[in-house]
This record gives structure tokens, sequence and C-alpha cells, in this order.
């Protein structure tokens, strides 16, 4: 599909294409998620370490889903200019994904999500790195404690970012080239 065309087809249904584009991860996401939370209340050290592991995957989930945005946004603050940003693949390692939405345009909250993610980034590889010491309990009951209390302040950022992320998206839209483009498309 062509550049503009792909931007009118957003522009008549911004929301319903946004959660389209990551519509397949919902269901899983959604399912992790529970998993994590309900491990998360758990004492034992597999329970905790798993817990650790799939709210991380659900954070992968969350920034893609702000990288879609971002790139929305980008594309209508630069129309008639044109970018394609490269498709983030279902795989795509952690790193790859943290990069992208740390690189990308500011919204609300950025910085402190960031942060967080960056901290539950940490703690997974601290106890990959740990899993073999003797003092992997002490580490996980000093450093998981509190699992629920990190992705509820995650999943709070993320919650505003893309209420911002939507704000900006639906007032870049209002632009009268924006208008233009879509009565154009209406009349014809």
């Amino acid at each position: 599909m062509e550049y503009i065309e792909k931007l009118k087809k957003y522009l008549t249904n911004i929301e319903g294409h946004l959660i389209h584009e990551h519509s397949e991860e919902n269901n899983s996401e959604s399912v992790l998620f529970a998993t994590a939370m309900q491990l998360s209340y758990s004492n034992e050290i597999g329970n905790k370490i798993a817990s650790v592991v799939l709210f991380h995957q659900t954070t992968i989930a969350l920034m893609k889903k702000l990288i879609i945005r971002c790139n929305l946004l980008t594309q209508l603050l630069i129309f008639p200019n044109q970018l394609n940003f490269k498709k983030i693949k279902d795989d795509e390692s952690y790193s790859v994904v943290f990069r992208t939405l740390e690189n990308h345009i500011s919204f609300l909250n950025k910085g402190k999500l960031i942060s967080k993610i960056r901290d539950l980034n940490s703690l997974r590889t601290e106890i990959a790195h740990k899993m073999h010491n003797t003092d992997v309990d002490v580490y996980l009951n000093e450093n998981t404690n509190n699992l629920q209390k990190r992705f509820d302040e995650i999943w709070s950022n993320y919650i505003e970012s893309t209420r911002n992320l939507n704000k900006k998206i639906n007032e870049a839209a209002k632009r009268d080239d924006i208008l233009k483009l879509i009565e154009n498309d209406e009349q014809n």
C-alpha cells in the first residue's frame, strides 16, 4: 500500500487501526500479564523468576504499542514529507525495541517509563546471572517483594503515555493539510 493511502486509511479510524496493528499480541499479552501477576504473589523462587520474565515480556509488548503510536505521530507531524518506519518483528529483541522507543519522539512520562523499564530489565538480567549462586534466594527475596508495584508503575506510566500520544495524534490529524488530504479522498 502506498504511503499516502496508508496514512489516509489510518486517519479514517485512528484508534481502530492502531489497535489492529498489534492485535495479534493483545491476547497473549493479557495471558502473560495475568500469569505474571499470579506468580508474583508466590514465595517460591521459580515462580518469582517466572514472574519477572513474564513482566519483562509484557513490557516489550507495551513498548511496541508506544512505538506504533510514535511512528504515526511522526508521520503526521512531518506530512507532506514522508518517512517509512521499519516494522518491528514479533521476535525482535528487547534491546532493539527499547532503543527504538528510547530514541523516538518525546511524550508524557517517557523518561520515567524508560527508567522503570530499564530497572525491570536490570532485575531480570541480575537474576539470570545469580541463578547459579547460593545467595539467589536472598537476592530474590530482597529484590522481588515489590514486583507488583514495579509493574504497576510501568503500567500507569504506559497508560498516561498512551493517552498523551493519542491526544497528540488527534491534534496532528486536525492540521489543515491533513484535513485536506481526507477531504480530497472523500470527494473522489
